[in-house]
């Protein structure tokens, strides 16, 4: 409201920072939420998160990248202090550190100290880990100038092993793992990546127009239903993959698109699925996101090789009540993180 010594924003579930100011502190009074269920250590099976994680490692390097953020924006623009959600679980939110019964830290009580303390594993500088001819090798830290060792084939690296000094490049699959050792002689944890040499899917031979086809559908619905089951209010074409085909309507509906993805270079692509509420995407009969469920608005992305041409593409999504949101994008080694446009779909 612009009074007090304290301007405060939550944002979930990535960390933000507001504008810096002059005379007030800015917080980050609340984020996170990453949401992980542990089996026999919930209050009952239904549960909820901000975003739900599928595993204990995807959730520690996820709160690991959310923290560098949170040095990166206590630098710029000076942020004063976070507070993470939360503590513990509590009841149906299974966002915790900690399970509902406190039995267990679902991180590891190290591992989240390190995170606090900026003692971050070495991270690939590319999110890509799967590559088609050569893949370039880039470790990074972002915090402390540790210096990084990396030992190939899946061995845990020590201070013996080869340090890291410049990108290099490999062209076979293998399992990387590296560690830190920071000027103080902590170490970080071993993070570890599966690069993955593959074979990008072959393009499809059609003759298509400009758009995708579209069915919509009325219903509350709090996962996404089998919509061969369900009549659709209308039908119709749309460039593109978003809200527009729901006509203003607010809340409580689905569509599904189909069509193909014209795809510039061969490549692999990452690709981002952008919703609030369920999503899931079919790419050559490959489901390769399911972001199913009742959730605000987040992102979950995953990777594919495929090759220059047409590709047949599949997406299915629902709104039930709250905020809204639907964006589908992409990146590649040729491609910047953009929106994928209306001129790379067809029917």
């Amino acid at each position: 409201m612009g009074v007090g010594d304290v301007n405060d924003i939550h944002h979930y579930p990535e960390p933000r920072a507001p504008e810096a100011e002059e005379n007030r502190a800015i917080v980050l009074g609340e984020f996170g939420g990453l949401g992980l269920m542990v089996k026999d250590h919930m209050w009952q099976a239904e549960n909820w998160g901000y975003e739900k994680m599928e595993s204990a490692e995807a959730l520690l390097i996820k709160y690991e990248n959310f923290y560098r953020e949170v040095f990166r924006l206590v630098k710029d623009p000076g942020l004063s202090a976070v507070v993470y959600t939360q503590t513990t679980d509590v009841e149906t939110e299974t966002n915790g550190l900690m399970t509902y019964d406190r039995f267990e830290v679902k991180m590891g009580i190290e591992n989240i100290a390190r995170a606090h303390a900026g003692y971050f594993a070495p991270g690939l500088k590319s999110e890509l880990t799967q590559f088609i001819d050569s893949y370039e090798v880039d470790l990074t830290s972002p915090a402390g100038e540790p210096e990084i060792f990396y030992s190939l084939e899946g061995l845990d690296p020590d201070k013996n092993s080869s340090k890291f000094t410049a990108p290099f490049k490999i062209s076979k699959s293998t399992r990387l793992k590296s560690v830190a050792v920071f000027p103080d002689g902590t170490k970080s944890r071993i993070s570890e990546f599966r690069l993955e040499k593959v074979e990008p899917k072959k393009a499809s031979e059609a003759k298509i127009n400009p758009g995708l086809e579209y069915s919509f559908f009325e219903g509350a619905w709090e996962m996404l239903p089998d919509f061969s089951l369900e009549k659709p209010v209308r039908k119709g074409i749309s460039p593109k993959i978003d809200l527009e085909p729901s006509r203003g309507r607010e809340f409580d509906f689905g569509m599904k698109f189909s069509g193909f993805l014209n795809v510039p270079v061969t490549g692999v692509y990452l690709i981002y699925l952008s919703s609030d509420d369920g999503g899931r995407l079919i790419i050559d009969g490959e489901q390769i996101i399911d972001y199913d469920g009742i959730h605000g608005m987040g992102e979950k992305k995953a990777a594919i090789a495929l090759e220059t041409g047409l590709h047949p593409i599949e997406f299915t999504y629902f709104q039930h009540l709250g905020g809204r949101g639907l964006k589908l994008s992409w990146e590649s080694g040729q491609i910047p993180k953009e929106e994928i446009s209306a001129k790379f779909f067809g029917h």
